[in-house]
């Protein structure tokens, strides 16, 4: 392939090959490159120009924005501001100004609605990067805390973890204009199971806080305690998943039984550390409960974050105006605790957005994250805001010269009844 300067090659000159035909912009490729081709079709001509960096503004759309689109869209209410911030969206996405990630959290809540379908077409049409899962997140920062408690390092907060602990893909690359997306739903049982855990696990959240109450514990002494629970949690159930992989003890359902049986957390570290400090599986699996018992894995983001927002949740279970915890908290906890560090904003529920940013919390200040909440009345604002960015963004101008001289070419509309036919000639019409 031949080298274009991107300029030029946007204004479709001759092709350096056949000398007859133009030149035309096909796609971009692995988020850093511009690629080209002749459009003549019997010529083999292919280039390529680099695109410079971009900074987009990242983010985190909790369910119920999704599912407010969503329903907006069944309804085909034409005056609902839902309808206008999903169109915005989608051009600021489209333009290169911002990245909607699309969460593992979310797609598991969105899995237990009715409206599944319609929410998952409305997440997949504005979202356009992955984040990876909780779990992959959280041993990202565990296996960071594990080298410095190694190397013999103070324990210490970390505010800026790499953004490659959250993302499949960097969220500010060049979007390309192909993309396709495979949606496999779960199986029913398992999302009545995940039903059914929501349930014993809002049962055990109730017991937690009422003992905090009883021992009349205040915010930082339940937040101390809630840190240091993440490593000792880790712990426990490496150690269950051990005893389930030995035979002494079994999940009461099935559905379970892969989770527990396959490696996790805790089995990497034991691992990581026979082989780096060459112990025996007795030992290792000491050496990981002291580590998971200390301030290196408790001042880890994860652990921060929630127990931040579990001692604030406890606190909000007290008083004349008490609020009781609900089923739906643990998911905006994982939301929350995972990916704050990680995006520029957040959108969450009325409650847990006042939560984060009331006093002592704070939540998102420390990692330069804007929390807040979005209701009917403060879509029209945040639409705004989003001009504001587009307006801002100095990539754009650029992003729509790009894309417009894709589709000027006719490569993608060629590409599209290709398309069409071979999957007519399979008898699926579109």
């Amino acid at each position: 392939m031949e080298r274009v300067e991107l300029n030029e090659g946007l204004n479709r000159p001759l092709c350096p090959g056949c000398h007859t035909a133009r030149i035309r912009p096909v796609d971009i490729s692995g988020g850093t490159r511009l690629e080209f081709e002749c459009s003549s079709p019997g010529c083999q001509w292919r280039g390529w120009s680099d695109l410079p960096r971009i900074k987009k503004t990242v983010i985190y759309l909790d369910t119920s924005t999704i599912s407010h689109i969503a329903a907006a869209r069944r309804g085909k209410d034409e005056r609902s501001p839902w309808l206008d911030l999903f169109e915005v969206l989608r051009r600021s996405v489209a333009d290169e100004v911002v990245a909607c990630a699309r969460s593992p959290v979310t797609r598991e809540e969105m899995e237990l609605s009715k409206h599944f379908d319609s929410i998952v077409d409305a997440d997949r049409k504005i979202g356009c990067v992955k984040l990876k899962h909780e779990l992959e997140v959280r041993q990202s920062q565990v296996f960071r805390a594990l080298d410095r408690y190694l190397d013999s390092s103070p324990p210490a907060f970390e505010f800026a973890p790499p953004i490659k602990d959250a993302f499949r893909e960097d969220p500010h690359r060049w979007l390309p204009v192909f993309q396709i997306d495979v949606h496999t739903p779960a199986p029913a049982e398992l999302i009545k199971s995940r039903r059914s855990s929501k349930a014993s696990c809002l049962e055990s959240i109730e017991d937690v806080y009422r003992r905090y109450a009883e021992e009349e514990l205040d915010f930082e002494e339940i937040q101390k305690r809630e840190s240091r629970g993440f490593g000792r949690a880790i712990f426990q159930i490496g150690m269950r998943s051990i005893a389930c992989r030995l035979g002494l003890w079994r999940p009461s359902n099935d559905l379970e039984l892969a989770g527990w049986i396959m490696p996790g957390t805790f089995d990497a570290i034991v691992y990581h550390l026979r082989r780096k400090l060459d112990l025996g599986l007795e030992d290792a699996i000491s050496k990981a409960a002291e580590f998971l018992a200390s301030d290196h894995v408790a001042m880890t983001p994860l652990a921060d974050l929630g127990a931040k927002l579990n001692a604030g949740l406890a606190m909000a279970c007290r008083g004349p105006t008490a609020r009781s915890p609900r089923a739906s908290d643990q998911g905006d906890i994982d939301h929350l605790a995972t990916f704050v560090p990680y995006v520029d904003v957040i959108i969450a529920d009325r409650f847990f957005a006042t939560l984060c940013n009331q006093q002592p919390i704070h939540l998102g200040k420390p990692y330069g994250t804007k929390i807040r909440s979005l209701g009917d009345k403060e879509v029209p604002e945040f639409i705004e805001w989003l001009h504001g960015l587009s307006s801002a963004c100095p990539h754009r101008q650029l992003s729509l010269r790009i894309k417009a001289a894709i589709r000027d070419g006719g490569y993608h509309a060629e590409m599209k009844e290709r398309l069409r036919l071979f999957l007519k000639s399979r008898g699926i019409e579109v």
